[in-house]
């Protein structure tokens, strides 16, 4: 190859680096600029986590109603199926945010978005009946009330009567 010719490659490829150091820095700024514009998914964790601090307070308000006075089944229907409603919608909109944290790294909210979701997750799947009051009310392991379907306090008292003087035999016998 001449020198005439290798100058020209020389500075063909010059060109070519020059370029490609120009499309990787564009790349560069939109990839800083998509990183810095997370802000919708931002906008659903906060408007996620917002969502369940407002089913939480419907619990609250429910449970201490029903201290006062009779238990609220509807309330606590209710704040079931919003929780599960949430924690659906939840796991979805995770498996979004973990994508956008691989490429772009930290989404503000998202820690407490996944602390939420675990504590939703466990709340849901950790309703054991393990105490029973004086009115019947069944709690479970974390002091929440739960609802039976179809049995009122009422219900479960009687039945608890009816074993205490034998007229029922527990399936464990």
């Amino acid at each position: 190859m001449s020198s005439s010719q290798a100058n020209i490659r020389i500075r063909l490829a010059e060109r070519q680096l020059a370029r490609y150091r120009e499309d990787v820095g564009d790349w560069q700024v939109e990839h800083d600029a998509l990183a810095q514009n997370c802000w919708p998914i931002e906008d659903l964790i906060e408007n996620g986590n917002h969502y369940l601090r407002s089913i939480l307070r419907l619990d609250s308000a429910a449970k201490s109603e029903s201290a006062q006075s009779s238990c609220n089944p509807e309330a606590t229907l209710a704040v079931r199926y919003h929780l599960r409603g949430w924690l659906e919608v939840s796991e979805r909109v995770l498996h979004e945010v973990e994508k956008l944290e691989k490429e772009y790294g930290h989404l503000e909210g998202a820690e407490r978005f996944r602390e939420d979701i675990e504590q939703v997750r466990h709340r849901l799947d950790s309703s054991k009946p393990i105490h029973i009051d004086e009115l019947g009310r069944v709690f479970d392991e974390n002091g929440e009330l739960v609802l039976l379907p179809g049995l009122t306090s009422n219900d479960i008292l009687e039945s608890l009567a009816d074993e205490r003087e034998g007229r029922l035999v527990p399936f464990t016998d």
